[in-house]
């Protein structure tokens, strides 16, 4: 059994361990009531806490002043805004990627079918529609796209270009042809 000194100094330990709100309410639960059940319930709860040689040291109480509480607020900010914009660059990554492979795999199903789909453009600008115009220009991207992935890129570039003759009279879908990035003659092509 420990001797009373030992006991004490684990006693004030223990006592200087408890939150402000431990101490004040046990202080108020001796003085106002003679209560000898709440002495046996603090000692238990100590020899719980103590027991098999733990020792509850004293929280170090050090009192923080206002701009280092600040710093220390805004490094926390300044923690949080960084993995947040990491997450952020890792969702960008991710989507990039998947939409980089759905859109492999899109060509991907295209390859073969350039004949019909050039025929589809042919028939969609006939229509002298904007929203026709719309989505032969969609092909035609997919057309430019898979004839850099096959590396077929001169095939393309001559049958954009007679294409482009061949509807030069349509102002409408020349103008929706520069504005989608096919430039503004038959010799600029870009290459997405």
């Amino acid at each position: 059994m420990k001797d009373n000194v030992s006991l004490k100094k684990d006693l004030q330990a223990w006592i200087s361990a408890l939150s402000e709100s431990e101490k004040i309410a046990a202080l108020l639960e001796i003085m106002e009531r003679d209560n000898p059940l709440f002495r046996m319930e603090l000692l238990r709860r100590f020899h719980t806490n103590t027991r098999h040689g733990q020792r509850i040291q004293p929280q170090a109480r050090t009192r923080r002043t206002v701009s280092a509480l600040l710093s220390a607020a805004q490094a926390i900010a300044a923690g949080s805004q960084k993995r947040a914009a990491a997450r952020r660059v890792a969702e960008e990554d991710r989507k990039k990627r998947e939409e980089a492979e759905a859109r492999a795999k899109h060509l991907k199903q295209l390859k073969g079918r350039e004949p019909m789909l050039w025929q589809r453009v042919s028939d969609l600008v006939q229509t002298s529609k904007p929203r026709e115009y719309d989505l032969a220009i969609a092909i035609l991207a997919d057309l430019r796209d898979l004839a850099a992935l096959t590396a077929q890129t001169e095939e393309f570039k001559s049958r954009f270009s007679q294409l482009r003759q061949r509807f030069s009279g349509r102002s409408s879908f020349q103008q929706r042809l520069i504005k989608a990035g096919f430039g503004d003659s038959q010799a600029e092509l870009p290459m997405s």
